[in-house]
């Protein structure tokens, strides 16, 4: 699983870090696909979003709501998606 792997082990299969690919994607949009579904990690990509000024840019998304209502809370101005069980509350 990708979750057992360092950031060194990443690297070396061209794995580029968050703010590495925001800052060759600087003039795009991007959406960030969150795996990690906690509240630390939610606050450590925002952190990485803020430092690279990328806020208003940036869709974040992720099949677990923890780290998604981190983020909406912490940054109310960011767009994010839906997780799943609010697609499965707003559908059903």
């Amino acid at each position: 699983p990708l979750q057992d792997r360092d950031a060194a082990e990443l690297a070396r299969a061209g794995v580029p870090l968050l703010a590495d690919a925001l800052r060759a994607c600087r003039d795009a949009r991007v959406i960030v696909e969150l795996k990690v579904n906690d509240r630390a990690f939610g606050r450590l990509v925002l952190d990485t979003l803020r430092r690279a000024d990328a806020v208003d840019r940036v869709c974040v998304g992720g099949y677990g709501a923890t780290a998604l209502r981190e983020l909406r809370s912490a940054e109310p101005s960011l767009a994010t998606s839906a997780a799943l069980d609010e697609v499965r509350i707003a559908l059903y």
